[in-house]
């Protein structure tokens, strides 16, 4: 499948108002994994727009507060799946040909460079003062996505165990 993108037709995906379909997503973990997970379905607004969907997840070690991740990806039907952004935690180091960040939360958003370059889309990072959290991260995701604001530390139940309040 093609995974061509301008950086036109990429923003125009950040900028589409989006519905989040299942605001009370649980959170999930799979046998032997050291991860907490939760998916969200997302679908272009208004209902008119069905062609574009999209999944929002969260990622969260069970060890390492540090550990999480959080981003968006556009699923259209005739292309290959497209990772928009991940918001990434301070547990790592991210090198690209851009640089080097040490151990601080960083953004990683699709270009068309890195899509050209046979790179994953959203290969190229920046690091950002702008959270400290998965809860941060989530936050700026929403308002960076155009998605209406909703608090999931409501429907957080535990990130240990998989309940869902």
């Amino acid at each position: 499948m093609d995974l061509r993108y301008t950086d036109t037709e990429i923003q125009r995906l950040w900028n589409l108002p989006k519905v989040v379909e299942n605001p009370r997503a649980p959170w999930t973990r799979r046998q032997n994994y050291a991860h907490m997970k939760r998916t969200y379905n997302v679908r272009g607004a208004p209902k008119d727009r069905p062609e574009y969907l999209f999944e929002v997840y969260q990622r969260r070690s069970i060890h390492d507060e540090n550990n999480y991740s959080c981003g968006i990806i556009y699923l259209p039907k005739d292309k290959a799946k497209l990772t928009l952004a991940r918001y990434n935690g301070a547990n790592h180091i991210h090198k690209d040909t851009r640089g080097i960040i040490k151990y601080k939360p960083h953004i990683h958003k699709a270009t068309e460079e890195a899509i050209v370059a046979r790179r994953k889309p959203e290969y190229f990072a920046k690091e950002t003062i702008r959270y400290n959290s998965l809860h941060g991260a989530f936050l700026c995701l929403l308002e960076d996505f155009n998605l209406p604001r909703f608090n999931p530390i409501h429907y957080m139940g535990s990130l240990f165990d998989g309940t869902d309040s």
